[in-house]
């Protein structure tokens, strides 16, 4: 919870002021992600919704979305780990950045169908990749400052 929290405050502070071609990294769905891949789904799914209900409290778009976009992105990482190779290094980031694309265009199409008139088809097709890439280079630091703090709280935890 430490983590999200972290993550929230760093996010609204400091990574929204930060537009680089555009959008901002999103670190709190990269540590979402990251919470998921290696805790599995249901601890990708609790964090990702309360994160996302967190960010949503902070934002001016409709409440409960996030929430149910972060849980929903954090209960399939947690499922779609125990299919790829755990003793890559590049697992992590290929997993992270494509559900790091596929949560934001998910979040950007229930904004634009509830009717949210910031949200262009134009701007969403070329975000998407941008914020997947931010958020790709975010993730070998993120997910190695998960693990260790897992391994730390919890030795006795399957290792990634």
């Amino acid at each position: 919870m430490l983590w999200l929290v972290s993550a929230i405050a760093v996010q609204g502070a400091l990574l929204s002021r930060l537009t680089f071609l555009g959008p901002h990294p999103d670190l709190v769905l990269v540590v979402v992600l990251s919470i998921a891949l290696y805790d599995g789904p249901l601890a990708g799914a609790v964090s990702g919704f309360f994160a996302g209900f967190a960010v949503d409290l902070l934002s001016d778009h409709v409440l409960g979305v996030g929430a149910l976009v972060l849980c929903v992105a954090g209960w399939a990482t947690g499922t779609v780990r125990d299919y790829y190779d755990r003793f890559s290094a590049t697992t992590p980031i290929v997993i992270i950045a494509a559900g790091s694309a596929l949560a934001t265009l998910c979040l950007g199409l229930a904004l634009k169908l509830l009717g949210d008139p910031r949200i262009a088809w134009s701007s969403l097709a070329s975000d998407v990749p941008r914020i997947a890439l931010y958020d790709a280079v975010l993730t070998p630091f993120v997910f190695a400052a998960v693990s260790a703090l897992n391994r730390r709280v919890d030795p006795n935890v399957r290792e990634w």
